[in-house]
């Protein structure tokens, strides 16, 4: 096996991990994921703070995609809100989702009937993919949120894209789509065969994946992003700060796993990673540590939180939230104003 093939496999397994804690951190009550359960493939345990970091996470994550969905006027309630009025458009907004993983985001939207209206996307390698569309189509639950045949007798609501060969899965709300993202054209005929509207407003969603990729191959996205989506935000969840000790130590031990950070030291603050996106022409970015994050929280929800698990390591627990970063780049060259209120902080 080729190093790179290595370095990919290791990659892949960060997934499994991921979906791990998330659903160990749900089971916690931080916060509700009814479906994460579903690819998961072994028990385990994690520390509070490890727990209380995927609540960071994945609330960070949960707010951007609830204020894009609201700022494109989509509110399941009402289908001709104010934003829409205001706007004068009927907005079939999508979310793109480049490195999933094992990730069940889309199904949490759809089962509060808060998912995109132009679509869902999910794109990662083959194995992931594979693995993701088996633990699916073996999930009544989920077959039952993506309106997929259960049973034989019964008339399919959903016509799915399955085609023999083909890894990914395909529905009228929801793809799975297996690419290389290093390959921007291999990246944009992926998407617009799944039917990607790239004129439609757009979120792109990247958890530490970015950081994976060489300094190049991450920012060709980061600008292809920018230059084919007009209207468009990029969310992005990634470490910084690989040059103090407790960032050493973190870029080595996730090394040894044989995936290492290979953009790490290339954007090692929130004002280099805000660059970064700068110069690829997205026209406003906004950066900042997990730990400006969480303490940007209602009081309220952070008592809640609190009280959940006892954690006594506060200077660790501060120390692990000042080494990952949340960006949000924002692009609107038709002058729509779509993302004039968006933030990163509730």
């Amino acid at each position: 096996m080729s190093s790179q093939r290595e370095h990919e496999k290791a990659v892949m397994a960060t997934s499994e991990d991921a979906a791990l804690c998330k659903s160990i951190a749900s089971s916690k009550g931080y916060y509700q994921d009814p479906f994460i359960h579903v690819f998961v493939s072994r028990s385990g345990s994690r520390p509070p703070l490890i727990n209380r970091g995927h609540y960071a996470r994945v609330t960070a994550v949960r707010n951007v995609i609830f204020q894009f969905l609201e700022a494109c006027g989509n509110n399941s309630d009402d289908s001709s809100s104010e934003s829409d009025l205001a706007h004068g458009q009927n907005l079939r907004e999508q979310i793109v989702i480049l490195g999933s993983g094992l990730d069940s985001t889309f199904f949490y939207l759809k089962n509060m009937s808060k998912q995109p209206r132009g679509g869902y996307f999910e794109v990662d390698f083959d194995d992931v993919v594979k693995f993701k569309k088996d633990r699916i189509m073996r999930s009544d639950a989920l077959k039952k949120i993506l309106e997929i045949q259960i049973d034989e007798s019964e008339e399919p609501e959903t016509e799915v894209d399955d085609k023999e060969g083909d890894l990914g899965l395909r529905t009228r709300e929801y793809t799975l789509l297996s690419c290389d993202m290093r390959n921007c054209q291999e990246l944009e005929a992926a998407l617009g065969s799944a039917g990607v509207d790239f004129s439609a407003p757009t979120l792109f969603i990247s958890e530490c994946v970015l950081i994976y990729m060489k300094p190049a191959e991450g920012t060709r996205i980061i600008e292809w992003a920018a230059n084919l989506f007009p209207c468009s935000i990029f969310f992005t969840y990634e470490q910084i700060h690989p040059h103090d000790p407790f960032g050493k130590v973190m870029a080595q031990n996730i090394s040894l796993r044989g995936c290492p950070l290979l953009s790490f030291e290339a954007y090692p603050d929130c004002d280099s990673q805000k660059q970064r996106y700068l110069e690829a022409t997205w026209e406003t970015c906004e950066a900042i540590s997990m730990q400006d994050f969480y303490d940007g929280l209602p009081e309220e929800e952070k008592s809640r939180v609190a009280k959940i698990e006892w954690l006594d390591e506060i200077e660790e627990w501060k120390m692990i939230q000042q080494h990952y970063c949340f960006i949000l780049a924002t692009k609107d060259a038709e002058g729509r104003k779509l993302w004039a209120n968006l933030k990163i902080s509730t």
